[in-house]
């Protein structure tokens, strides 16, 4: 019920649970998809990727991250798009993490506060289902949230690449390597905005 208040108001982050803090304020989008079916890359036919957004800097406290940090910040394009996945459900927030020092990986978008990981129950098939649900969900609305892309399973989708999910390949992680779990995504997905 709350995804079709938002989807058609733009009603405020607020409204859905867990979402005090820094930044809540921020309208989200209108006309948000529904969340889609949990099957694998799913990529709709109707993407909108070469529009060209404003560069951000991180100026948000990270919602996510109970750390006194003061480095712990997020961009205000990061803070709607995960408070727009919370609402409409297809991410449990206590899941969910952006900040992040990366100090093994300086060029992540984690320490820039463009990236953030959203952990599922892998090793369950309703997970990987709910996992997929929620990565078909940001592709569906990449053109309303600037998602840059995505990592799940092993598998990698860009925004300026759209037409399909590729092996998600890292000279960093060794990936792909289904025994590296979570350096090649298999139990979070990492999503980057632009």
């Amino acid at each position: 019920m709350l995804l079709a208040v938002v989807s058609l108001t733009g009603v405020a982050g607020t409204a859905a649970a867990g979402t005090s803090g820094p930044g809540s304020d921020a309208k989200l989008p209108t006309g948000l998809v529904a969340p889609g079916p949990g099957t694998p890359e799913v990529v709709p036919s109707n993407l909108v990727t070469d529009r060209t957004w404003d560069k951000e800097t991180a100026s948000l406290t990270d919602f996510t991250r109970n750390i006194n940090d003061s480095r712990a910040k997020i961009t205000a394009r990061t803070d709607v798009g995960i408070r727009a996945a919370a609402a409409a459900g297809v991410i449990n927030l206590a899941n969910s993490t952006c900040w992040d020092e990366h100090a093994w990986n300086p060029t992540s978008d984690h320490p820039l506060g463009k990236g953030c990981d959203l952990f599922f129950a892998y090793k369950t098939s309703e997970g990987r289902a709910a996992g997929w649900r929620a990565a078909n969900w940001f592709v569906a609305n990449q053109a309303k949230l600037g998602v840059y892309y995505l990592i799940w399973q092993g598998r990698f989708w860009g925004a300026y690449a759209p037409k399909a999910w590729t092996d998600y390949q890292s000279s960093v992680y060794g990936c792909p390597n289904p025994a590296n779990v979570t350096g090649c995504h298999y139990d979070h997905i990492h999503v980057s905005f632009y």
